[in-house]
């Protein structure tokens, strides 16, 4: 049987995501990023930047470079 899971259950856990799609696939881009995102948010966990997304079609590298940069100033 699974453990039952709170709002609290993960909250000493710091995270970031990064979501790379396709917007060819529209209510699916980043998806699996956005749901990851909620979920660990709803467990209590703490996101230390802003969730970021790119899209596989026309990839900007500014983007992940910004959101890298986010990351990186959370920990120095």
């Amino acid at each position: 049987m699974a453990p039952t899971l709170h709002s609290t259950s993960l909250s000493r856990l710091r995270y970031s995501v990064f979501g790379l799609g396709n917007s060819v696939y529209a209510s699916n881009f980043c998806k699996a990023a956005r749901d990851l995102d909620a979920r660990l948010l709803a467990l209590g966990a703490q996101r230390v930047c802003e969730r970021g997304e790119n899209d596989d079609d026309n990839y900007r590298p500014e983007l992940y470079a910004k959101w890298k940069d986010a990351l990186w100033m959370v920990h120095s």
